[in-house]
């Protein structure tokens, strides 16, 4: 799967090949499955001569490296290791100004605009999104939106 942001579901298709002239089932072994990975469809049937894409979901909250199997097993008791490797990443965001003067920004009533400018350090994209909302506004908001 290669890098992907921490906490971000990510979806990828791999392809499984019959070349056998008779059909073959198989069974994704889900209990040796790396942990927050999901395959489907675990189970079904490959035509003589055809093809099956399998679909892996994987989402994970910690940042780290995985190198691992998804373990297929097909008729006839032969497994098939398909080998999952992801590494998931917490983007590194700085932001540029060391320092901001709000002046007379922060007098009740008074309205300004200022710019602040975010900078990626990191090799993978990341998405900002600020909900200004407050707790009574949005109440189903999640811990630490009082900080923003």
């Amino acid at each position: 799967m290669g890098e992907i942001l921490v906490c971000k579901e990510e979806q990828r298709i791999f392809t499984i090949r019959n070349t056998s002239r008779i059909s073959a089932v198989y069974r994704v072994l889900n209990d040796t499955l790396p942990d927050n990975c999901e395959v489907f469809p675990n189970t079904g049937k490959i035509p003589s001569e055809g093809q099956v894409d399998l679909t892996v979901k994987y989402n994970c909250g910690i940042e780290q490296e995985l190198n691992s199997d998804i373990q297929v097993l097909i008729r006839g008791g032969k497994i098939l290791k398909v080998p999952f490797s992801v590494r998931t990443v917490v983007p590194k965001i700085e932001i540029l100004e060391s320092a901001f003067n709000f002046g007379k920004m922060t007098t009740l009533g008074n309205t300004g605009a200022m710019d602040m400018t975010l900078v990626n350090n990191s090799i993978i994209g990341a998405t900002l999104v600020l909900d200004m909302r407050t707790e009574e506004e949005n109440p189903e908001c999640p811990d630490g939106i009082e900080c923003l």
